[in-house]
């Protein structure tokens, strides 16, 4: 089985790096291949990627906005016919080693065609004490096995095949609004295909200080809840 794991990047390198060093460290159970495809949703500059043991592949896509920078991902990663499911995360994120086992675990159980987990918060250790206390960047878990009506590309892998047979892309035209994972994936579950969630697949979500506001908190709210 081979796995490519999707990653868009925008001019964080500190936050691309930590997020492939934690991949590097993942258990990948026999018989499973890794590998991992970038998209930098910028004009083609010089660049230097981090210093990686990973299988990877590195690309420009110089249309802005995410659901481009998504899209050029999965071309890269479907144009391999040998590739049987697509992860998603985000450059802001590091993951358990346990995550892709994890995943592939649920995959296998419940022959679900999307699995999908939480992204847990990890806040600066000089975050005001309102931040954790408040359970406000603590998103939402369920029971492992629990039916999801959508995902996010923060925490989530779908089988290739379903991409393929059902030609199913991020809506460019939401490049600004935000939700276009959000919206792709309720498609998927409108077609007729399960989302599974997996409380042991966990990805980390590394915030800044300068988010840890609650202005942030209420912008966040308003565009999710668009």
């Amino acid at each position: 089985m081979r796995v490519a794991i999707c990653i868009i990047t925008r001019r964080r390198p500190d936050g691309l790096a930590r997020l492939l060093r934690s991949l590097e460290l993942i258990s990948v159970p026999d018989g499973v291949q890794v590998e991992v495809v970038v998209v930098e949703n910028d004009d083609p500059v010089e660049k230097t990627l981090p210093d990686t043991s990973l299988d990877l592949r590195y690309a420009f896509e110089p249309e802005p906005g995410i659901p481009a920078a998504r899209n050029r991902t999965l071309d890269i990663a479907l144009a391999d016919a040998s590739i049987d499911a697509v992860a998603f995360l985000d450059d802001d994120e590091t993951v358990d080693p346990a995550w892709l086992t994890a995943l592939l675990r649920a995959h296998r159980r419940t022959k679900a065609a999307v699995v999908t987990g939480p992204a847990n918060p990890r806040l600066p250790a000089d975050a005001p004490s309102w931040a954790a206390a408040s359970g406000v960047f603590q998103p939402p878990g369920y029971p492992t096995g629990t039916s999801r009506p959508w995902a996010f590309t923060h925490n989530a892998m779908i089988d290739a095949d379903v991409l393929r047979t059902g030609g199913f892309r991020f809506d460019e035209t939401m490049r600004h609004e935000g939700g276009s994972d959000k919206e792709f994936f309720r498609r998927v579950r409108e077609a007729g295909h399960d989302i599974i969630w997996t409380e042991e697949a966990i990805a980390w979500e590394w915030y800044p200080l300068e988010r840890i506001r609650i202005g942030w908190v209420f912008q966040r709210s308003y565009r999710l809840g668009t």
